[in-house]
């Protein structure tokens, strides 16, 4: 439930939100800031989940988020 009221990356409100004017760049910095608005979100979680009830799997949805923000930075250096 926590999850679904995230509200940010997959949400269909931030895809509604775009203009069309948006530049790739711009798009790119969008996405990274939902990439770390995520990291967060999951940081707080993993502080309400016991150690043996899957804190493990939240650092591995952490670290997939941050390899997320990596990739989109290396795309936005090329540009």
């Amino acid at each position: 439930a926590m999850a679904d009221s995230h509200r940010g990356e997959g949400n269909p409100s931030v895809a509604d939100s775009f203009t069309d004017d948006e530049s790739i760049a711009e798009i790119i910095d969008i996405a990274i800031g939902l990439e770390k608005k995520s990291i967060l979100f999951y940081l707080g979680l993993k502080d309400l989940v016991p150690p043996n009830y899957g804190q493990e799997k939240l650092d591995r949805i952490i670290d997939e988020e941050r390899r997320h923000i990596i990739q989109l930075n290396g795309i936005r250096r090329k540009l």
